[in-house]
């Protein structure tokens, strides 16, 4: 388990990614906001991954 940092870093992270950013204030065509929301996505699903990783394997 990692430490009680490491966790609370973790948790932090995980509420910024909860709140979704309104891509609908952005310039550009609906093609280009579809490009923001799926980078989105990514970025939080390789986020779970990585903090799913981490929890099972902590680094030295």
């Amino acid at each position: 388990m990692p430490n009680l940092s490491m966790q609370e870093a973790l948790e932090q992270l995980e509420k910024i990614f909860k709140e979704k950013p309104n891509y609908n204030k952005l310039p550009g065509g609906a093609g280009y906001r579809n490009g923001y929301a799926d980078g989105f996505k990514l970025a939080v699903k390789r986020f779970k991954a990585f903090r799913d990783e981490l929890v099972k394997h902590p680094r030295a």
